[in-house]
C-alpha cells in the first residue's frame, strides 16, 4: 500500500468555515484539516476489514474513532468513494482524518477532485456517478499463480501514479498534497 500526508487546501477551509459557521461546532467543521491517506491494493470488502482492524488497534480506544463509510456513495453522491476514520483523542483537540482508498477509489477520486470537484452541475455529477459505476464494474483479475500479469486496475493505477508516489527505486515515499 502507499500512504500520503494530505493538507486541506486553504481556500477549501475558508469556504467550509463560511458555509457552516453558524450551524456547527468548530471541531465538526474543521474535522479534516490534518489527514493521512492510505491507498491499499485491496477490494472494498477487504478494505472494510482493514479499517475495522485499524480502529480496534487505536491507542485512544475505539470510542475515539468515528468511521464514515462512503464506499456506497455519500448523501449527496458525487462519485467519491472512500472510508474515513476520524480520530479525536479527547474533547480538546481537533480530529485527525484518515482516509482509506482502494486503487480503484484512487483512480476515480484523483480524477474527480482535479476535474469536477465542487462544480454545481447536474450533468457533471451524473458523469461522475456513471464513471464510478463503470470503474466498479471493471472485471476483477482472477487469482492465479500461473499467469504473471497485473489486473487492469492495478496496471492503470501504477501508470497513473508511478511518478506521483514512487521514487527512483520504486519505494513508497511520503507525498504531501492538498485536497
Amino acid at each position: 500500500f502507499s500512504h500520503r500526508e494530505v493538507q486541506k487546501d486553504p481556500v477549501s477551509i475558508k469556504l467550509k468555515l463560511e458555509r457552516n459557521q453558524l450551524t456547527k461546532q468548530l471541531y465538526k467543521i474543521a474535522n479534516d484539516i490534518l489527514g493521512i491517506r492510505f491507498i491499499i491494493k485491496a477490494e472494498t470488502a477487504e478494505l472494510k476489514q482493514i479499517v475495522h482492524e485499524f480502529v480496534t488497534c487505536c491507542p485512544y480506544g475505539q470510542d475515539a474513532c468515528n468511521i464514515v463509510d462512503q464506499t456506497l456513495g455519500k448523501t449527496y453522491d458525487d462519485g467519491y468513494k472512500a472510508i474515513h476514520v476520524y480520530i479525536r483523542p479527547n474533547n480538546y483537540v481537533f480530529p485527525i482524518e484518515i482516509q482509506f482508498w482502494t486503487r480503484t477509489h484512487a483512480l476515480l477520486n484523483e480524477y474527480l477532485h482535479e476535474q469536477i470537484y465542487k462544480m454545481d452541475n447536474d450533468q457533471l455529477n451524473q458523469y461522475a456517478l456513471d464513471l464510478s459505476k463503470w470503474l466498479e464494474s471493471v472485471p476483477r483479475f482472477p487469482n492465479s499463480d500461473e499467469v504473471a500479469i497485473k489486473s487492469y486496475v492495478d496496471y492503470i493505477y501504477e501508470q497513473a501514479f508511478s511518478n506521483k508516489y514512487l521514487d527512483e527505486n520504486d519505494e513508497d515515499i511520503d507525498d504531501v498534497d492538498q485536497y
